[in-house]
């Protein structure tokens, strides 16, 4: 009688509502548990979620297709859940979402696809625990369309993810796009830049992520303000962090018509062997474009040179760094920096 009774435990705990094999193309209109891999070749995508609040679980299986098809498709639904562990793989883009807010992508392998996860005009993702590989653009693509976007996006959390040799980390893009967590990732061996935030998309954490071995940037603040830059870890690459003051006219703005690089926080970070531990500025005549960040409590170990300001920087204070077996501690063109 016991046996019987845990074995029927055990059979419930593994049940799952609407837990049977899948079509390629089917909708979701209701929580569904994969009981067998899906392959699909044919038509948009593998499976449609169009209705909020619907969790999917893979259970181990595997979503793979061909390089026309999406994965995952999320549209106008809200709540909806995409849940390891399990492999989505052979895709253009593994989920791709749109104005999908509140998604959940959690413990998730995507592999071989164009692009990982691509959420535009969305508030709210949270995006933890999945392996990006061999993804042959970003791993994380966050947009928002230009002129058709809500003003109010961002407040996404991506955290405890890797990305490994891929093209491209993580990218944020847009004023809407802020507020953002970035927290205890890691990206190793990126063709490109491993974090990308960039026009206008501010006031984000990013805290504790490693970058190893980013053969171009590690972190990217193009035409970004107000982030806080902390306890990251950055390993061979060309450079560690690059300020660029540049909108790039892909998302909109919002209220920013300069694209000033200002008001960032960059402090404790730890930059090992980069050709430049944080370069600032484009030069040129452009006037005070990286401005009023605060440098500070850095290890700068081993560089080609520590920090470097460019004739568009003003008044950044750079002072209480680490410069260990660094060439150059600090090159300085700009005005008022300190150091």
């Amino acid at each position: 009688m016991k046996a019987f009774i845990t074995l029927a435990l055990a059979a419930l705990l593994a049940w799952h509502p609407n837990a049977h094999a899948l079509a390629c193309g089917d909708t979701l209109s209701s929580d569904t548990t994969l009981t067998a891999d899906l392959h699909c070749t044919t038509g948009w995508n593998a499976l449609y979620m169009p209705v909020g609040g619907v969790t999917l679980r893979l259970n181990g299986h595997t979503i793979s297709g061909g390089i026309g098809l999406e994965g995952v498709s999320v549209f106008t639904a809200s709540n909806v859940r995409i849940l390891g562990p399990g492999r989505i793989t052979g895709f253009w883009t593994g989920v791709n979402a749109t104005r999908a807010d509140y998604l959940t992508v959690q413990g998730v392998d995507f592999d071989n696809t164009s692009a990982g996860i691509i959420a535009s005009d969305t508030l709210g993702t949270f995006l933890q625990g999945n392996d990006f590989r061999n993804i042959n653009g970003w791993g994380v693509y966050i947009f928002a369309y230009p002129g058709a976007s809500r003003s109010v996006l961002g407040a996404h959390t991506i955290a405890d993810n890797l990305v490994l040799e891929s093209v491209g980390g993580i990218f944020i893009c847009g004023h809407a796009n802020s507020d953002n967590l970035l927290k205890n990732n890691t990206l190793q061996g990126i063709r490109d830049y491993g974090i990308h935030l960039l026009d206008g998309s501010g006031k984000n954490q990013v805290r504790g992520n490693q970058l190893l071995k980013i053969e171009n940037t590690g972190l990217v603040l193009r035409g970004s303000r107000d982030n806080t830059i902390k306890s990251n870890k950055f390993e061979y690459g060309y450079a560690g962090i690059a300020m660029i003051p540049q909108f790039t006219g892909g998302c909109p703005t919002g209220p920013y018509a300069s694209a000033d690089v200002r008001d960032n926080l960059i402090e404790g970070n730890s930059i090992f062997k980069q050709t430049t531990g944080i370069a600032a500025g484009l030069g040129g005549k452009g006037g005070a474009l990286v401005q009023k960040n605060r440098i500070g409590y850095n290890k700068l170990y081993y560089d080609g040179t520590g920090i470097y300001f460019n004739t568009d920087t003003y008044a950044n204070d750079a002072t209480l760094n680490a410069y260990t077996g660094t060439t150059t501690p600090v090159d300085d063109h700009g005005v008022s920096n300190t150091w």
